[in-house]
């Protein structure tokens, strides 16, 4: 099992899963709806453990001053084109909004660059948790829907 993330300009990382073989076997087995919701709910779970351990290393940088940098690291669901696609994106919010100038680096006017990341070292981290985070909750979501019986056969 492997995951990769990926950085952009944006506060949000995107995190993508691959390896999982025999999950997805069982993913292709269920109906839409019921595959985007196993889907929707792990990916949420990894981002839920991605939001609690960025505040961790928030806090024990420092990042308390007034206390709206580590309050302002949050959980959105973004939307996609693609039904078969969930993205939750773990950033800054709210009062905290200057908490991604420090996250990317900003220039000081007195001189230097002040960069002090949070979200991208927290993947860097824990990226193996994360995804069997994801992982453990996609699986609980597929024994949940085998054991209603509401498990039907794709056509």
């Amino acid at each position: 099992m492997s995951a990769r993330f990926a950085s952009g300009k944006r506060p949000y990382v995107t995190v993508e899963v691959f390896g999982m073989k025999q999950l997805e076997q069982e993913l292709k087995q269920l109906s839409d709806k019921l595959r985007r919701k196993a889907l929707s709910r792990g990916v949420a779970a990894g981002a839920r453990m991605c939001r609690k351990l960025a505040k961790q290393k928030a806090q024990g940088l420092g990042l308390v001053d007034s206390g709206d940098m580590v309050k302002a690291i949050s959980l959105k669901r973004k939307k996609s084109r693609d039904r078969n696609v969930a993205i939750y994106g773990v950033g800054y919010s709210g009062l905290g909004w200057y908490g991604r100038l420090y996250e990317y680096g900003f220039k000081n006017p007195e001189g230097g660059k002040r960069q002090r990341p949070v979200i991208r070292p927290t993947l860097d981290e824990h990226a193996e948790e994360i995804a069997y985070a994801i992982k453990n909750r996609m699986w609980e979501e597929i024994v949940k829907i085998r054991s209603r019986g509401i498990l039907k056969p794709r056509r």
